[in-house]
């Protein structure tokens, strides 16, 4: 993982396990929209991926109905 790319100020965010623990701590949060924006914007997809695409809002039973 290249988090450098995204957290080159924030080197604490650099480290995978501790930007994940700090993702499951403050979601929801102001924290957790902001962090998911510095992927977004300086990220390599991969890494926004690994981070940010979990679960899946679409509903199996169906595909074009999101849950809430």
């Amino acid at each position: 993982m290249k988090l450098a790319a995204a957290f080159w100020d924030y080197p604490q965010f650099t480290d995978a396990e501790y930007l994940r623990q700090t993702l499951e701590q403050h979601k929801g949060g102001d924290i957790y929209l902001w962090l998911l924006h510095r992927l977004l914007e300086h990220g390599r997809v991969v890494d926004v991926f690994e981070f940010s695409v979990k679960e899946s809002p679409i509903n199996a039973k169906d595909p074009f109905r999101f849950q809430s």
